[in-house]
């Protein structure tokens, strides 16, 4: 997969609980259009489309980028 660097954009900043852990996390949230197959390395073991109602597979922090997204 290769990014077009011409066309990455932030989109925000969300801060909450990370996954299995009592720590915080902030994820720093871009878009962007890219050339090529997403698929998994290094410690990405797993690539997969799944739908935003399915919250029970995301970390809290995700669930809360998530549903600020929707929210816009």
């Amino acid at each position: 997969m290769t990014i077009q660097k011409e066309r990455v954009h932030y989109l925000y900043t969300v801060k909450g609980p990370a996954y299995g852990e009592e720590a915080l996390v902030e994820l720093i949230c871009f878009a962007a259009n890219w050339d090529g197959e997403i698929s998994p390395c290094a410690e990405i073991s797993e690539v997969d489309w799944i739908s935003v109602k399915k919250t029970e597979w995301m970390a809290p922090a995700v669930v809360t980028l998530v549903e600020e997204y929707m929210e816009r």
